[in-house]
């Protein structure tokens, strides 16, 4: 029995659907929704967006709809803007030769939606729902795939595959999001044509990884991922990236382990663990990171999460220290008043004791330290462990002292002061600050 029924699609979005399909209608063309909402549909799962397919040309979606962007219009793919909610349609295709990894040489359009499927990934995307009447078409067999736990392509894989390289991400993404089996010679097929991955741009790979990343049991399409030999070539810096105390296989381990037990969904969160240098050359992670061409903000956003990671590694016990004042305390408040604070807290509790080893590195406690810092928390209030500074840059522009590093470093030392207890009250801040222009003068 069929389970796919717009009746199941949250109402804006059903709407939206059904509007698009009139509105063709009204102009002799028949519109369906296809891909991931009905695949979603069919098991059950809530639908978070619609695209939708029909026979009707680009410019013949501009003229219909007031709103639009073109954003694959050379492609088929039209953007129509209806309200807060954007569909994406697509003409029916019948894809030509491809020669970059990539995209078609040409695009030929075709007439129905059997047309259609032939041209696409896997079979669970290429099931066709009327919004209008919920007929539904399932050309190559979807339905029966989904519900049997398999994933498999649409034709030949090794042709599939070498068409558009980045199905092979893909691959992995659906059957860790979708918990389905790969048959063997699907398999096979994808660890022939991996080497085809060096072809896709990095920036598509990374458009692939953040959904792979942010999606429940990433750490399934990962290994999967290692296991059939995309790594090498998604991610060839990160095949490489393990300390001097770990071999290829630890490495991994400790990575997908990390991923498995990581709560948060964000991307950098995601991205930390991944390409965390594991007690290696912080460097190296960094380069293996930026191979990926993320944004600044992305990549600062990684980098923090290890700086703040490597802090809280390097704590000692609560039981060896004296936490109310001096260095310690400190360590612990400048740690949890960054912003960064709760994914780093994720962080360590996914690695545990894993991130370092205890005979090679000292300390290696990550886990404990965490939930010791955790605890230390719970007894502050937001005023202790982000007190308001008692010093800032106008007090040092009193002093003439020009602007530059010079500024950042005061202003840190004399709250890390704050923080130690060694400088409770502004006029005490006043006066350090005093010494402290003196001595650099001299």
């Amino acid at each position: 029995m069929v389970q796919a029924k717009t009746r199941h699609i949250p109402r804006e979005l059903d709407q939206a659907a059904k509007t698009v399909a009139q509105t063709l209608q009204a102009a002799g063309f028949r519109a369906w929704i296809v891909g991931g909402a009905v695949r979603d549909l069919v098991i059950g799962r809530k639908v978070s967006e619609i695209d939708m397919t029909s026979a009707a040309r680009p410019e013949v979606i501009e003229a219909l709809f007031e709103h639009t962007i073109g954003v694959g219009k050379a492609f088929g793919t039209m953007i129509v803007v209806l309200g807060d909610v954007q569909i994406e349609l697509t003409t029916f295709r019948a894809d030509g030769e491809y020669r970059d990894g990539r995209h078609p040489e040409s695009v030929q359009y075709s007439d129905t939606p059997e047309q259609d499927a032939e041209r696409r990934d896997f079979t669970c995307n290429a099931m066709f729902l009327d919004p209008l009447t919920d007929e539904f078409l399932d050309p190559t067999g979807g339905q029966a795939d989904l519900l049997g736990g398999v994933l498999r392509t649409v034709g030949n894989a090794s042709e599939r595959f070498s068409e558009d390289a980045l199905r092979l991400l893909r691959l992995a993404r659906f059957a860790a999001r979708l918990d389905l089996e790969v048959p063997d010679d699907i398999r096979d097929a994808a660890i022939a044509c991996a080497p085809r991955l060096s072809q896709i741009s990095k920036e598509r790979v990374l458009a692939e990884l953040t959904k792979i990343l942010t999606a429940r049991d990433c750490h399934k399409a990962i290994g999967l991922m290692f296991e059939l030999g995309m790594i090498s070539y998604a991610l060839p810096e990160l095949a490489l990236l393990h300390g001097e105390f770990y071999g290829n296989e630890d490495s991994i381990g400790r990575r997908m382990s990390a991923l498995e037990w990581l709560e948060s969904d964000h991307l950098a969160s995601g991205l930390a663990v991944l390409f965390d240098p594991l007690g290696g050359e912080l460097e190296s992670a960094r380069s293996a990171l930026l191979s990926l061409k993320p944004s600044k903000a992305l990549a600062r956003e990684v980098e923090q999460l290890w700086e703040t990671l490597t802090a809280l590694e390097a704590l000692e016990p609560m039981d060896a220290v004296d936490v109310d004042r001096g260095p310690h305390r400190a360590a612990r408040l400048l740690i949890l008043g960054h912003s960064n604070w709760p994914r780093a807290r994720d962080l360590a509790a996914a690695f545990g004791d894993i991130r370092s080893l205890s005979d090679a590195f000292e300390g290696g406690h990550l886990g404990r330290n965490g939930r010791e810092l955790a605890e230390f928390a719970s007894e502050l209030s937001a005023g202790d462990i982000a007190p308001t500074p008692l010093l800032g840059s106008k007090d040092l522009g009193a002093l003439e002292l020009r602007p530059g590093p010079l500024w950042g470093e005061t202003l840190q030392a004399s709250y890390v002061a704050q923080l130690e207890g060694k400088l409770k009250t502004r006029e005490e801040a006043l006066a350090w600050l005093e010494v402290r222009a003196a001595s650099s003068a001299e």
